[in-house]
């Protein structure tokens, strides 16, 4: 058995706000998301797995952050999730800047960051430049022109206890494989996840790896959960194996083990259970996952 050491003195209780109350909260992030992943794309050097654009998460103040970019790489970019403002960040990581979100459209977030970038020596760049997702993204009013909400401040405090969770959960998985990469947020799909290689491959397609990693909710559900995917994706010609703490497995357009959010918090909110129980999915997912990547 996977062995992951998790301290319920660090973990987060969840279930204060209902997995099924966040789901419009967490579409809110996830677009303004967009503007702070914007600016790698157009300055960074890119790399072929996109690695340039994932996000760092800093427990301390619940804020999403690029790499440093600019010539000097004198500034990082950041999502406060508590707070729901845009903010630049200096040496030393101190706030020069910041754009609070409730009542600003996407457009005025993106002219923001331009003027940002321009003001603290990035480089010039039009805010229509900027990176917009245009594919496989969730509708939201905001991509028309409605102005954020913020939508509900216990629904962030809720969701930035999950990010909290999921680093220390897979911080704890990657201590444990040195084929791990680092715990990075994909501003993309919005999860925060390593990847464990179990066979490095020239062709990314044909690497056999497991995926590791926390969403918030996507278009497989509406409410955060933990998952395991494998890859290239199993054909399922044997049984899949029974899951411990609550894990159900998904089938639909991709194959793993997944730990949603309604299992986890339907014990109670008692940290130290819900550390132990997601504890022993992932002790008993990782094995599964592996094997099905032809481990």
């Amino acid at each position: 058995m996977t062995r992951i050491d998790v301290s319920p003195a660090t973990w987060q209780p969840l279930g204060g706000v209902p997995c099924e109350k966040l789901a419009e909260t967490r579409l809110e992030l996830h677009w303004a998301l967009q503007i702070v992943g914007a600016p790698p794309l157009a300055f960074l050097e890119h790399t072929p797995d996109f690695s340039h654009a994932n996000l760092g998460w800093v427990p301390d103040d619940a804020t999403f952050v690029t790499r440093r970019v600019g010539a000097s790489q004198a500034i990082r970019v950041g999502l406060e999730v508590v707070d729901f403002r845009l903010v630049i960040r200096a040496d030393a990581d101190a706030v020069v800047g910041a754009l609070p979100l409730e009542g600003t459209t996407l457009d005025e977030g993106y002219g923001w960051m331009a003027e940002m970038m321009g003001q603290y020596g990035v480089g010039d760049v039009d805010a229509a430049a900027l990176h917009r997702p245009e594919r496989d993204f969730p509708a939201h009013p905001v991509r028309t022109g409605a102005p954020f909400t913020g939508g509900d401040p216990q629904a962030r405090e809720e969701l930035a206890r999950w990010y909290d969770n999921a680093l220390l959960l897979l911080s704890g998985v990657a201590r444990e494989h040195g084929n791990a990469s680092p715990v990075r947020t994909w501003p993309h799909h919005f999860d925060m996840a390593i990847l464990l290689t179990l066979e490095p491959a020239e062709d990314p397609e044909r690497m056999r790896s497991v995926g590791v990693g926390m969403t918030p909710g996507d278009a497989s559900y509406a409410e955060p959960y933990l998952y395991a995917a494998p890859w290239p994706v199993p054909t399922r010609s044997k049984p899949l194996p029974s899951l411990d703490g609550g894990g159900t497995w998904h089938t639909e357009g991709w194959v793993g083990p997944v730990l949603r959010c309604s299992r986890l918090v339907e014990a109670g909110s008692d940290p130290a259970a819900q550390a132990e129980q997601a504890r022993a999915f992932l002790a008993s997912a990782l094995p599964a996952a592996h094997a099905l990547a032809g481990g």
